[in-house]
């Protein structure tokens, strides 16, 4: 069996105004039919701008879609992730087979009227 490595990347934003609840999210990486992946790493910055010189925290919500038994599965459930910081969302190498999928989130009750944004990046080995 080959394996190669790759790189896979997601930015997520949602303008909001202040007092709103905010929900927006995207597929980090998905196993295509026949293939197995293998997730080695996954980042989160809270890329957020700020207003000024004020800058806010916010949430993510990682998961793990399995498409052999149709459920889901919280790998990060509502994290915070500080001002002008990321985070390491794996701590171990994560297996995806055929059609199972890894999904991100950010959520939470915005602060003011700005755009929260988010940026993950990752590697995983595709197996041939």
């Amino acid at each position: 069996m080959a394996t190669t490595y790759h790189n896979a990347a997601l930015n997520i934003s949602q303008s909001t105004t202040s007092g709103m609840i905010y929900s927006a999210s995207g597929d980090f990486l998905t196993a295509s039919s026949g293939e197995t992946l293998i997730l080695k790493s996954m980042q989160v910055c809270n890329a957020s701008k700020g207003i000024g010189t004020t800058y806010y925290d916010q949430n993510i919500i990682a998961s793990f879609l399995d498409a052999s038994t149709g459920t889901t599965h919280s790998i990060a459930n509502t994290v915070s992730v500080p001002k002008h910081s990321s985070i390491d969302v794996l701590s171990d190498n994560f297996v995806l087979e055929s059609g199972d999928k890894i999904q991100l989130q950010i959520t939470g009750s915005s602060e003011a009227t700005l755009v929260y944004e988010s940026h993950a990046i990752g590697s995983y080995l595709k197996v041939t």
